[in-house]
C-alpha cells in the first residue's frame, strides 16, 4: 500500500473516532486531547462526517425512489399487457391510472404550475396602480376631471362619426 493510501486510511480512522467520541458525549476539546489534534481539526472532522452522512442519506433516498418507480412501471406494464390481451375489466384500468398517478407524484410531474397572466406579446401583465386622489389639490382634481370629460367627449364624437 502506498504512503498516501495509508494516510487516507489513518485520516478516516481519526474522523470515525472523533465521530464516535462526539456521539458518546465528548466535547470537541476532549476529542482534540484524545486524538492529539487541534480543536478546529476536530470540528473539520465532525463536519466532514456529517456531510458524508447527509450525502449517503440523500443517495439512499434517491435509490429508494428509483426502485419504487421501477416497481410501479413493471406493474403498469403487466396490467397493460392484460388489457391488450383482452382484459376489459374496469378494475384493471382503474389500477393502471392509480399507478400512473403514483408514479407522477413520485417524480414530481403533478406539481402545481404557477400561472401568470400575460400581455398579448407574452410579457407579464403589469398591474396598473390606482392614483391616490387624496394627494391631489382641488385645482389638480378639477383639471383631471376636465381632461376625463374631454376624453369622453372625444370618444363619443368619434363613435358618433363612425356610426353615421
Amino acid at each position: 500500500m502506498s504512503r498516501e493510501s495509508l494516510r487516507k486510511i489513518e485520516l478516516e480512522m481519526r474522523r470515525d473516532r472523533a465521530f464516535e467520541l462526539s456521539q458518546a458525549g465528548s466535547s470537541p476539546s476532549e476529542i482534540a486531547n484524545e486524538l492529539g489534534v487541534t480543536h478546529n481539526t476536530v470540528l473539520r472532522y465532525l463536519e466532514a462526517r456529517r456531510e458524508a452522512e447527509a450525502s449517503k442519506d440523500s443517495e439512499e433516498v434517491e435509490l429508494q425512489l428509483a426502485m419504487q418507480v421501477v416497481r410501479i412501471q413493471a406493474l403498469i406494464a403487466t396490467l397493460y399487457r392484460q388489457v391488450m390481451e383482452g382484459d376489459e375489466s374496469l378494475q384493471t384500468t382503474i389500477r393502471i391510472v392509480q399507478l400512473m398517478e403514483k408514479e407522477a407524484k413520485l417524480l414530481g410531474l403533478d406539481a402545481p404550475k404557477q400561472m401568470q397572466h400575460s400581455e398579448p406579446d407574452g410579457d407579464p401583465e403589469k398591474k396598473q396602480e390606482q392614483p391616490d386622489f387624496s394627494a391631489f389639490t382641488d385645482e389638480e382634481l378639477d383639471l383631471f376631471l376636465e381632461l376625463v370629460d374631454k376624453i369622453k367627449f372625444d370618444d363619443d364624437t368619434e363613435h358618433k362619426g363612425a356610426v353615421v
